[in-house]
């Protein structure tokens, strides 16, 4: 029997020396993540502090986020995340408080689509107590009106940071009510911080449409010229080719300008999610760490990854881009009263806000032009046929050629295509807008119209 004990002790020995060593080994790693993640943690709350608005909060929620909370982003609830994006010279840049760049960011979770809406920075607003003014503006009056009334001279510089919250506040707010739409987010960038952003990704890769030369582009030192040329064709862009590609407007209009800014954003969108970047805390936080008080946001550090989840399934076929302008068949006219501006033609905002409310429903109607005349064939009265013709004019930009009244009666409302289906994606909305039935015809000699409106009895009036 004693010998079967001493045997059963030897037995016992060795195992518990190896719970021993487990525990060792289980401790020395709870102490290691432990020291790893308060390393991390602080190196979170110090970038938080640095770029975001919400500061060492926002650093906060990313370790929420990196423990398995899962971050859900403002307007995802409606389906409509919208973002302002706003780009600045800064301190170093004559008018380095006004938004050189304006663009909205609007994505449709629910779709995976997104839109970039480019506002002009000369467009006229009225801001609260200081009356018209360009929209670019906002950021500076935002920024300076801080300044006035919470700064000392003494501390103006701790409270940058604070007045530049402000001003971004004070843009957003002008851009959501020229838009007529809520933003919840803004980032805000210095063209030193674009350039950065874009090097430190390695570049882009941007389609030029056609050749652009500009004599005029402003030297760094901004005391001279210094001449920018990119050829057409497939181009590898760095930071600072990027810039002034996007920036350059001496040769071409703001509006091409803006149409440009959108193509880079887009690029940028694409090696940014090729990279993994916008999906990573830490490559996010390595990213604008580097960037310093050249950008700010209100989106918190855990706001951001979940942002980069959203846009990563989103193709650039779902990709929609609208950029207001005073083209043929645009929403904006040319305005002088003293200084130049750019309005909403006959100062009626409708127009502009339909683009937004529908550029993910009805995105096809702002690519295309049409010509149409209005026939009367059911004795539809005055007040609706003023009301459908403002509506197809004002709102949807096509333009009606005359208001006439059938010499026929008809029951059904129908709709005449002398297009031959070139645009078969108006055709197809006024089809629907209408319930009307489509018909082919030639266009004869004579006709100038792209489609004909018959009116029939069962017409229903819009409202």
């Amino acid at each position: 029997m004693s010998f079967i004990k001493i045997q059963k002790n030897k037995a016992e020995k060795p195992k518990k020396k190896g719970i021993r060593r487990i525990w060792k080994i289980l401790l020395l790693f709870l102490l290691v993540a432990g020291v790893v993640g308060i390393s991390f943690t602080s190196y979170v709350l110090s970038s938080g502090s640095k770029v975001f608005e919400t500061g060492l909060s926002g650093g906060a929620e990313l370790i929420k986020t990196i423990y398995g909370e899962k971050q859900k982003l403002k307007g995802e609830e409606s389906d409509r995340v919208n973002v302002l994006l706003m780009g600045m010279g800064g301190a170093k840049h004559p008018g380095g408080l006004l938004t050189d760049s304006i663009m909205l960011l609007s994505i449709k979770p629910s779709q995976n689509k997104m839109a970039l809406i480019s506002v002009p920075r000369d467009l006229l607003v009225k801001i609260p107590d200081e009356g018209d003014a360009k929209i670019n503006s906002g950021l500076a009056s935002g920024y300076n009106r801080y300044l006035s009334k919470n700064c000392s001279k003494k501390s103006t510089d701790s409270c940058r940071d604070e007045a530049l919250i402000a001003g971004a506040k004070k843009e957003v707010s002008l851009v959501s009510t020229v838009l007529d739409t809520p933003i919840d987010y803004y980032v805000l960038v210095e063209f030193t911080s674009f350039e950065k952003i874009i090097d430190q990704l390695g570049g882009i890769d941007v389609y030029v449409d056609k050749t652009l030369y500009d004599p005029y582009y402003p030297d760094k030192k901004m005391e001279g010229y210094e001449p920018f040329q990119i050829k057409e064709g497939q181009r590898h862009l760095d930071g600072a080719t990027a810039l002034k590609y996007a920036r350059s407007r001496e040769t071409t209009s703001d509006f091409d300008r803006a149409a440009r800014q959108q193509k880079i954003l887009q690029a940028v969108k694409d090696k940014a999610l090729q990279a993994g970047v916008l999906a990573n805390p830490k490559k996010v936080l390595d990213l604008v760490g580097t960037l310093g008080s050249s950008i700010r946001t209100n989106f918190t550090p855990a706001e951001l990854p979940a942002f980069g989840e959203m846009i990563k399934p989103i193709s650039r076929d779902n990709i929609y881009s609208k950029v207001f302008s005073t083209a043929s068949g645009g929403e904006l006219e040319n305005y002088n009263n003293g200084l130049y501006y750019l309005r909403p033609k006959n100062g009626d905002y409708e127009r502009i806000h339909a683009v937004v409310d529908n550029i993910f429903n009805d995105q096809y109607l702002f690519r295309e032009e049409a010509k149409i005349e209005i026939q009367n064939a059911a004795k539809v009265n005055k007040t609706s046929i003023n009301t459908l013709s403002k509506r197809l004019r004002d709102v949807y930009g096509y333009e009606i050629t005359k208001v006439v009244t059938s010499k026929t009666s008809s029951d059904k409302t129908t709709i005449y295509d002398y297009t031959g289906g070139a645009k078969k994606n108006s055709i197809g909305f006024l089809a629907k807008l209408l319930d009307a039935e489509i018909v082919e015809k030639t266009k004869e000699k004579g006709i100038t119209t792209d489609f004909t409106i018959v009116l029939g009895s069962d017409y229903i009036t819009l409202k």
